[in-house]
């Protein structure tokens, strides 16, 4: 049974020994306790020299474990964008979803992953794909305060009024979780500050709910009234 690559090669970026092993036989996608290649290991930590020579050595890019993740999808949630271009030139695909119905570019909305968002989008990732209870990638970068890619999403046609299965929006996120700037970003993009969730509140509702009296003020200010 062929062996896996040391993940001790992969984490210290040793290409040496990690191509001596390659040519020794090593399965390069073989997965370790926790379902991750290689490959894999290499997207989380962003090592472009490691992933070019799995890649180049037939890695599977498109191989997943667990709830559905994929190199791609490590490379999403980590910003690993050296790695993100190379696995997509080599065809990873930008529009998988996990198990939740998790688009990638919903995972770089959760850190605020602005390159690989870009990157993402530049190769045809939905910026209005939809998780299964409804979310959009919008509505986590506003539940996560990740400005830059809200702001990256609504500059490529993101539904800024989009709801989920519960009839949030992304206004609602943005003020449930205090994130004052977003919300200043989504309003200023058309976002209504007049819509309801299906429990009858609007995003001044629930920031006031929360105790969230900036953002509650700031909503009252563009007309909500007590």
């Amino acid at each position: 049974m062929s062996q896996r690559i040391k993940d001790e090669y992969i984490i210290t970026n040793d290409i040496e020994n990690a191509a001596r092993m390659i040519k020794e036989g090593a399965d390069i996608d073989a997965a370790d306790e926790e379902g991750r290649t290689a490959l894999m290991i290499s997207a989380i930590l962003n090592h472009a020299e490691i992933a070019q020579l799995l890649i180049d050595n037939g890695a599977d890019v498109n191989a997943a474990y667990g709830n559905n993740e994929t190199a791609l999808s490590k490379a999403a949630v980590n910003n690993s964008v050296k790695v993100a271009e190379l696995l997509i030139l080599k065809g990873a695909d930008t529009n998988i979803k996990d198990e939740e119905g998790r688009s990638l570019l919903m995972k770089t909305a959760l850190k605020n992953s602005y390159e690989t968002a870009e990157l993402l989008i530049k190769n045809g990732a939905d910026v209005n794909s939809r998780a299964n209870h409804g979310g959009t990638a919008l509505m986590v970068a506003a539940g996560y305060n990740s400005l830059e890619v809200a702001r990256l999403l609504i500059k490529n046609k993101a539904d800024v009024n989009a709801e989920d299965e519960y009839g949030k929006t992304a206004l609602m996120e943005a003020a449930k979780h205090d994130a004052y700037k977003v919300a200043e970003l989504l309003l200023a993009s058309g976002a209504d500050i007049d819509r309801k969730s299906k429990d009858g509140m609007t995003a001044a509702d629930i920031a006031k709910s929360m105790g969230h009296i900036e953002i509650t003020l700031m909503l009252k200010r563009h007309g909500i009234p007590e």
